[in-house]
């Protein structure tokens, strides 16, 4: 799916980002601000989807100096569905929801394990292209063993791939791993510093500030 076009999934077409947008900002838009804050799409194909709920009525019209700005029609027949699709669905919200239940399935409540997002997917920056990158810091000591992280690892790939249509990319490193990597200025932990988002466990960023200060 594409992580920065929430409505894409259900809206077909320019109109779901477009709209999307015009739900999200009050005032006048012009076609270009629309263009650039949805951030795909063509210029055209934002002006067309535009064009086509001004005249279903959903979006309205403004002159704004010498240009045309657009807003949407919150008077509209329409906009009760609008209001409760874009306040109802929150695909990243879901998907960690179901991320948290899956590794409480699959191996239960075990103690420093810690399961965060990071990469674009955290950003909501990710497109039908992009990974699904996901950290599994897992204890030095026990109770932690094989089978756990055979059965963690085989289930998030399985589930993520299902759940989002992208393909899951699992690091699993060690407590002790981590922290040595940090000490060494390794790239990947420099990216989970910038955007990860702790789903299970103590939040990895706030672990990383205390145990390997910048």
């Amino acid at each position: 799916m594409d992580w920065s076009t929430p409505a894409g999934p259900i809206i077909h077409g320019m109109e779901g980002p477009v709209l999307y947008r015009l739900y999200r900002v009050m005032g006048p838009q012009t076609v270009g601000e629309i263009h650039k804050r949805a951030g795909v799409g063509s210029l055209s194909g934002v002006r067309g989807a535009i064009d086509r709920l001004v005249a279903q009525g959903l979006a309205v019209s403004h002159p704004v100096g010498k240009v045309v700005g657009f807003t949407l029609n919150r008077d509209h027949v329409a906009y009760p569905a609008v209001k409760a699709l874009f306040e109802a669905y929150d695909p990243y919200r879901e998907f960690s929801r179901r991320l948290h239940d899956l590794v409480a399935g699959h191996v239960g409540d075990v103690p420093d394990l810690v399961v965060a997002v990071f990469g674009s997917v955290a950003r909501r920056s990710a497109t039908v292209t992009s990974d699904v990158d996901i950290i599994v810091m897992t204890p030095d000591d026990p109770p932690w063993d094989d089978d756990r992280a055979l059965a963690l690892s085989t289930g998030l790939a399985w589930e993520v791939r299902r759940w989002t249509g992208n393909e899951p990319q699992i690091v699993e490193m060690s407590r002790r791993q981590l922290l040595s990597a940090a000490r060494e200025r390794d790239p990947l932990v420099e990216s989970l510093r910038a955007d990860a988002d702790t789903v299970v466990g103590e939040d990895l960023r706030q672990l990383l500030d205390r145990e390997v200060p910048r």
